[in-house]
């Protein structure tokens, strides 16, 4: 497998695409590490039982340290998120 392109990929919004593309990126080697965030509580028990990445508490501690970083939330919340 060739090297990651991505040391560490930070996916905010754990739903059908984030979880879809952190599946990608564990599955073809894109990134070292997949970190995770989700504002509910509920989806990040779900995401940690899936095994589909480092899921963090704080979307601070997600994208800590990340190169590359995607928002996977609905469009009405991305202004929000980015500048969080």
């Amino acid at each position: 497998m060739p090297d990651p392109v991505f040391e560490r990929i930070a996916l905010v919004g754990v739903g059908l695409i984030g979880s879809s593309i952190a599946r990608a990126a564990t599955e073809y080697g894109a990134a070292g590490s997949v970190a995770l965030y989700d504002m509910s509580d509920e989806v990040r028990a779900k995401a940690a039982g899936l095994g589909l990445g480092e899921v963090a508490d704080t979307l601070e501690a997600a994208v800590a340290g990340a190169d590359c970083v995607i928002l996977c939330v609905p469009v009405g919340a991305l202004e929000a998120v980015a500048k969080a």
